[in-house]
Formats: C-alpha cells, sequence, structure tokens
C-alpha cells in the first residue's frame, strides 16, 4: 500500500493527511468566508496588494496612520491605524480595488457601513467614520484588541457555561439590530470579536440588508455567508429569504460548534451542507459531548429547526431561554419528541 502523504494547512497549521480532500484542512474548509476556495492562503489574491501606495503600511489615509494589517479577504482590507488628531487606535476598512471600481461593490460596502451606523449597542463594533483616500473607499470603528472566536476555539476549550454566555450576549445584540430591520446574515465565530475581558462584540456586517436594500439591490447566485452556519432556507433560496429566524439557526450552530467542536452538518460543498441541513436531523450535541447539560442541548436544537416557524422566532426569545438557563430557571423551549419529529420528516418527504 502507498505511503501517505502528509503536509499542514497553510490556514492553521494542522496536520494533513492523505485522506483529506484539498489543500486546507476540513475547520478552516468549514470556516471559510463562502468562497470554499482550497488554494493555500499564499495563493490567494492580496487585496492589500491591489492597492495603491498610498495605502501601505506606514502610509497616511486622512486623519490616519496605518499601523498593521488586521486581516483581509476577497471584498476588503482592515488595517489597525491611529486617528492622528485624537490619538487613538481604530480598525479601518477599505473597499478592494476590484469592488472598488463596480458600482454594486461600492453600494454594497456603503451598505455595511449605513447598517452598522444605524446600531448602537455594547456588543456591536460601532462605526467613526466614513471617507475616500487613493481612489478607494474606507470606513473607521472600534478597534477590539483581542482574538475572534473563530481563532479562541482553536487555542483553548471554552467551558460549556461560557458559550452559553457568548451566545446569549451575541444573540442580544443581534436583537438589536434585528428590531431595527438589519439582519446580519454571515454569522460566524469568525465575525464575533472577544475582547481583552473575554466579551464578545458582533463585527462584519458585509452584507447585512435592511428592507430598503433587499428591494433595491439584485444578488447573484453565488452563496453570500458561511454554508456551515446558514439556515436551509437561506442555503436553498438566497439570502432573501433570510429572516430573524434564520439569524437564530446561525445562533445555533455556533452554539453547536462551541458545545461539540464541529459544526452541525460537515460537507465540501455548499450543496452538500443543505443537502443534509434539508434532509436529516443535526447530531444530539450530547451524544458529541455527554457534559452538555440536557436543557442547554433543547435549546441548540431548538436554533437548529429545519422550519423556520419552530425555532425561536427572535433572537430576544433565544436570548432570553439562555439567560434562564445561566440562571438555573426552568427554559421556556421544549423537546421535540420522537413522534413529532418523525411527522415532521414525512411531511417534507411525501410519497
Amino acid at each position: 500500500m502507498a505511503a501517505e502523504t502528509s503536509t499542514t494547512c497553510p490556514r492553521c497549521g494542522t496536520r494533513l493527511h492523505g485522506s483529506f480532500l484539498g489543500n486546507i484542512c476540513p475547520r478552516c474548509m468549514l470556516e471559510g468566508a463562502g468562497t470554499w476556495d482550497e488554494r493555500p492562503e499564499s495563493a490567494l489574491p492580496d487585496p492589500a496588494a491591489e492597492l495603491s501606495e498610498g495605502w501601505q503600511v506606514g502610509a497616511r489615509v486622512g486623519d490616519y496612520e496605518l499601523i498593521d494589517v488586521l486581516g483581509r479577504g476577497g471584498m476588503a482590507v482592515v488595517y489597525l491605524a491611529r486617528q492622528i488628531s485624537l490619538d487613538r487606535l481604530v480598525a479601518l476598512k477599505t473597499i478592494s480595488a476590484p469592488l472598488a471600481a463596480d458600482a454594486h461593490g461600492q453600494e454594497r460596502f456603503r451598505r455595511e457601513a449605513r447598517a452598522i451606523a444605524q446600531l448602537e449597542h455594547p456588543r456591536i463594533v460601532s462605526i467613526h467614520d466614513i471617507g475616500t483616500s487613493a481612489g478607494a473607499l474606507y470606513y473607521t470603528m472600534d478597534y477590539i484588541a483581542g482574538s475572534d472566536l473563530g481563532r479562541a476555539m482553536q487555542t483553548r476549550a471554552i467551558p460549556i457555561a461560557e458559550a452559553a454566555s457568548i451566545v446569549q450576549k451575541v444573540a442580544e445584540a443581534v436583537a438589536h439590530a434585528n428590531d431595527r430591520e438589519v439582519l446580519h446574515r454571515d454569522l460566524k465565530p469568525g465575525n464575533i470579536l472577544i475582547d481583552e475581558a473575554n466579551e464578545p462584540h458582533v463585527t462584519d456586517f458585509g452584507i447585512a440588508l435592511d428592507a430598503v436594500s433587499a428591494a433595491s439591490l439584485t444578488l447573484t447566485g453565488d452563496v453570500m455567508g458561511t454554508p456551515p452556519y446558514m439556515a436551509p432556507e437561506a442555503l436553498a433560496g438566497g439570502q432573501r429569504k433570510s429572516s430573524p429566524a434564520s439569524e437564530v439557526y446561525a445562533l445555533g450552530a455556533i452554539l453547536f460548534h462551541l458545545l461539540t467542536g464541529r459544526t452541525p452538518f460537515l460537507g465540501g460543498s455548499p450543496s452538500e451542507i443543505l443537502h443534509l441541513a434539508l434532509t436529516v436531523p443535526p447530531p444530539s450535541p450530547r451524544v458529541l459531548n455527554s457534559a452538555v447539560p440536557r436543557d442547554l442541548e433543547t435549546i441548540c436544537l431548538k436554533c437548529l429547526e429545519k422550519e423556520a416557524k419552530s425555532r425561536y422566532q427572535t433572537a430576544a426569545a433565544l436570548a432570553e431561554d439562555l439567560r434562564r438557563f445561566l440562571a438555573g430557571e426552568e427554559i421556556r423551549g421544549r423537546p421535540i419528541l420522537p413522534p413529532v419529529r418523525l411527522a415532521r420528516w414525512v411531511r417534507r418527504h411525501p410519497a
């Protein structure tokens, strides 16, 4: 038998064996930003490299001095910057060159800034300023020193009570946004920043839609979001099918990941995850981790119900049940009994 090949994932350093498909580990593939690109990170386009010299580290952009690159993706680059007039650190996000030249990309970036600007909540990263420099749009926001939840999950085991508390606080922030008709639409561990006091903050409303935007903007057929955390209706019908109940599903998927170390449905493509999300129930968190309390499993699985009407209808309702769980009170969610679950399966799979 041929010897098994082995290398390391270029994103997280995990050892890869010949049984793994692609050039990155399954966890990083499932944590991806919905692009499902298996090229090594060094082979991916660097938006920072596409920007003019005015956007290199050390340059001055308006009232801001660029200190370091905090993150990059296909759409944008986020810098650590110093606001010179106030002598404070901020995060500065700028649109990548290809999107800067595209009217839809510019509108999407402005829409993100508008969405954040109308939200004032201690668990949502606040926006400070928006402008244009060296031919590119940018906006500045709070700089959260720390890490994102995805990286935190890779470096330490998060206790069950802490996991429930994180999701409760994030759910309160999401409820604030939803009450103002803003859907995040890409809730995932990588979009939750954990500060030095271990408090969560929701960031990256890059594909958020409000009621007006949903009616006026045309989206492509691409999956916008991160499939392992997307509700079945969002995966199947596009983000226009998203609702507050879809946000609840994403929060449940994050809670599931925190409790079990994996996402509810493992698949190598959006279509495979969609098939699983539509046809099979998620695994029991208690089967994957026997330390998970029954009430917390009930809350988690209620979030992950396939039919939106069977979930918590709002993030606020989810946050309240998590508060009750953490306080040792009786939760309002009830486990779905096997006969009811079977009847629902039959309705989805008529003869």
